[in-house]
Parts: structure tokens; sequence; C-alpha cells
């Protein structure tokens, strides 16, 4: 920020460093990421528009969980390669259909209230498998089909619809699917969720500044939390 000088970034959009400082800690300690903290801030304490809470949580997890993803694969954090596989690719084309085709179609308020149910579902879902402390866990797919891949691909689907609306999702879903359908342990299933929710994520935002369509408020916000947005964005095209 003191070399780009654009400490002024901080007057309107300061509060959002300690948002995601608070997001970070989510993101490193859970499945989610920080845009699950983002978002309802965005949204709810500041009436900040759903599109533009979204095209931040696609900014700041396209560099943080971009970043974890590399540290997983730098330490050999085992993953499910599978998953990765399968739902990675229901992924994309469903962040193409959420972002572009249904997210301007839905009402702030039925975004928020998506949020929310998935939010909750999510919570609902760990309160179910931490009340069976002893139930068998497994550290990959075990028997691994043409049916299962389908299910991977439609999870990732469903995932990166959610994302492309919200600005996370398919970690949440995929994370979900693993842990619910297929028995892994956590200590899998978090970091392959990490990975895909990173890699959505950074799709996400070029596919957003590609067409046009990302907020440029969120760019604007994106400078506090991710000082290197905003120098990527003086020095593109028509800066």
């Amino acid at each position: 920020m003191a070399m780009g000088e654009r400490w002024a970034l901080f007057i309107p959009n300061g509060f959002m460093s300690l948002v995601m400082a608070a997001g970070s800690f989510v993101a490193g300690s859970t499945s989610l990421g920080g845009g699950a903290v983002a978002f309802p801030v965005m949204t709810l304490g500041f009436d900040i528009g759903p599109a533009v809470a979204r095209d931040f949580s696609l900014m700041v997890q396209s560099v943080g969980m971009m970043a974890a993803g590399a540290a997983i694969v730098m330490m050999r954090v085992r993953v499910e390669k599978k998953a990765l596989l399968w739902a990675g690719m229901g992924g994309l084309p469903g962040l193409l259909l959420g972002y572009q085709v249904l997210s301007p179609l839905l009402a702030a308020a039925v975004v928020k209230t998506l949020f929310a149910g998935v939010m909750f579902s999510f919570g609902l879902m760990l309160w179910w498998i931490n009340r069976h402390a002893g139930r068998f866990r497994v550290t990959s797919i075990r028997r691994f089909d043409s049916v299962v891949g389908l299910e991977l691909f439609a999870a990732g689907l469903a995932g990166g619809t959610i994302s492309g609306i919200l600005g996370s999702g398919i970690d949440i879903l995929v994370f979900s699917v693993l842990v619910l359908r297929f028995g892994i342990c956590e200590k899998v299933a978090t970091p392959t969720s990490v990975i895909l929710m990173g890699t959505n994520a950074l799709a996400g935002m070029l596919l957003g500044g590609a067409s046009g369509a990302l907020a440029a408020e969120a760019g604007a916000i994106g400078g506090c939390a991710c000082p290197w947005w905003r120098s990527a964005r003086r020095s593109g095209p028509g800066a």
C-alpha cells in the first residue's frame, strides 16, 4: 500500500481489512473460503450489493485459496485427486451458468436467502458428522466408476453454479459430498475443497474480467484487502 501510495483506499474501505482478517482465519481452519465471511458482512452489515460482494469474494479467494492450494501441493498434503478432476470439470460450466445466466436474474433478497440456506445446510452437516465421532472413515474413494464420476461432476456443477451467484459454494458442496456420501475423512476432504474453491474463484475472476461483468466497486474494495488487484486494474487495458 505504501509503495503504491494507495492509503487513501482505507478511508472508505478500510473495514474490509478487518473483515478479511477474520475471513482468513475461517479459511485457514475450515473448508470454507474467506468469501463465507465477506459476503454476509458486505451484504447484510454494509448494504453492499450481492454482485459486488460476490466479485470481491472471488477476487480475494483467487489469491488466498490459490496460495493455500499451492502450499497443499508443495507440502504433499493428501487430497482426493479423482474429486479434484471430476468436480473441477463440473465446476467450470456451473460457474459460467451461475455468473452469466442466473445471477443477473435473481433479486438481492433471493441471493441473500440462498446464502443463508447454504450456510445453514453446511452447519447442519457439520453437526451431523460430529455426532458420530467413531464413524468409519477412508482417505480415498474406494470404488470409483463412471457413476461416481458423474456424482462428483454433478456436485461440482451445482457447487460452481452457487459460486457464480454467491462467490463461494463449490468448496462447501464437494466437501459435504466427500464426507457424507463417500466417507472421506475431513483431513483429506478439506484440502481437496480448498484447491477446488481456489481454482473456481480464479476462473470466476478471469471470467468476470474478460466479460466486463466484474464490478468496479469490488476492485476498489479489493484494493484494501488485496492491494495487488488495484495495481493490476490500473496497469491493465484502458487504465
